[in-house]
């Protein structure tokens, strides 16, 4: 029995691990698009925050330049306004885009740990329906029947047990073997 219960076991962990392989191929596909998805949005938002940067020092420099402008040459104050304005826009509207960038990002790698953790669970139940497969052994007797049996040769065959005494050969007739 002990040894029927490991063919069990081995049998069950080979088809555990077959099961878990097509789990896996089907996964890995889902997270390999997730883990894409989040290099995308990771780009992003690097692209963003190196966009916002430049967008602030330039709206800095230009209001500086404008502010000296309209002080020292005496250019119109509204048209230095009217720019810093516009350049204040742009940067809020791409610090926006940043923000819903860092959320897009966000949201992907959430995604992906559900993602995970749901491969984390179909792996464990795999693991225990098999070991519950492989635990689950009914004795099962099944009677010999006549159909079964074939007789292909018959042949009669004496094996003494125990050698005979001197007095027992002399009254049989068998030759003194000493």
């Amino acid at each position: 029995r002990d040894e029927f219960e490991k063919r069990c076991s081995e049998a069950a962990e080979d088809a555990a691990d077959r099961d878990l392989a097509n789990l896996r191929d089907r996964f890995a596909k889902r997270i390999d698009s997730a883990k894409s998805q989040i290099s995308k949005a990771d780009r992003r938002v690097r692209e963003l925050q190196a966009d916002v940067e430049a967008r602030r020092q330039q709206e800095l420099v230009s209001g500086v330049g404008d502010l000296l402008g309209s002080l020292i040459g005496g250019r119109s104050r509204s048209g230095a306004v009217r720019r810093a304005a516009s350049r204040r826009s742009q940067t809020q509207r791409t610090a926006a885009d940043l923000e819903s960038a860092l959320a897009r990002l966000s949201e992907e790698e959430r995604e992906l740990a559900e993602l995970e953790a749901e491969l984390a669970d179909a792996v464990e139940k795999v693991v225990d329906e098999w070991s519950a497969h492989a635990g689950t052994i009914e004795e099962v007797e099944i009677p010999l029947e006549r159909s079964d049996v074939k007789v292909s040769e018959l042949r009669l065959v004496w094996v003494p047990t125990a050698r005979p005494s001197a007095a027992a050969s002399d009254e049989v007739g068998l030759p003194d073997t000493e």
